[in-house]
């Protein structure tokens, strides 16, 4: 069910004239059903993501209804895509098609063909979402034929620009392949939810190791399972 004008507010920790005011000056996605607003869960985290919102582990749990025992953790994730740096290319096409080369991805899936998907996906929106970081996108899955999903951190060897929020060029970004839509929804909530954690980006911003970025993902990830919400 979409929220409230009330109901969001609680989601986004924010007063109800706060979500108006959104609504009004930035665009939050918003529908009148008899002079009353509804929001769809989706479209406003995706909203929430792009423009720097926090969002809320209440929020997480309210929208991305799955059984998270039962898909891999984001840590799993990585674990099996990959953390890689100094990727080269002074340009997002040539950046992207950098990091193409580098994923472990099987046989069956032609590289050429996920670089058009990704160059593609940036064309609609960029993937940057300010303070140099770029995630997914929402409603643009990568969903191919692959065993388990591979999340991939990745640090091009210079800031690349990729037309972000805030203009500030990115210097970490993942990418994520999913086997399934529920899968990508799963694992991008706790993509977007733990680059909010200021440990996090400043081990991103500083291409931290593994041994010290992946402590840190999982411990911020676990925060999200530990909170509820009535909605």
């Amino acid at each position: 069910m979409d929220l409230t004008v009330k109901e969001a507010a609680r989601l986004l920790d924010v007063s109800d004239d706060i979500v108006f005011d959104w609504i009004r000056d930035r665009n939050l996605p918003a529908y009148r059903i008899k002079n009353q607003f509804r929001i769809n869960r989706e479209s406003a985290f995706e909203w929430a993501t792009v423009n720097g919102i926090r969002i809320s582990p209440a929020f997480i749990n309210s929208t991305f209804k799955n059984p998270a025992n039962m898909l891999p953790t984001l840590v799993e994730s990585i674990l099996s895509g990959g953390i890689y740096y100094g990727l080269k290319g002074k340009t997002t096409q040539d950046v992207l098609a950098s990091a193409v080369d580098v994923l472990p991805l099987p046989e069956t899936i032609e590289r050429k063909f996920l670089l058009q998907m990704l160059l593609a996906r940036e064309t609609i929106g960029s993937t940057g979402i300010g303070e140099g970081i770029a995630i997914p996108h929402l409603r643009n899955p990568i969903v191919l034929s692959i065993d388990k999903p591979l999340v991939a951190v990745l640090f091009p060897e210079h800031p690349i620009n990729f037309n972000a929020v805030d203009n500030q060029p990115v210097v970490a970004f993942f990418l994520l392949i999913s086997p399934t839509v529920r899968t990508h929804l799963h694992l991008l909530s706790r993509i977007a939810f733990t680059v909010q954690n200021p440990q996090v980006k400043k081990l991103l911003h500083s291409q931290a190791s593994a041994q010290e970025l992946l402590p840190a993902l999982k411990s911020t990830e676990n925060g999200i399972s530990t909170s509820g919400t009535k909605l």
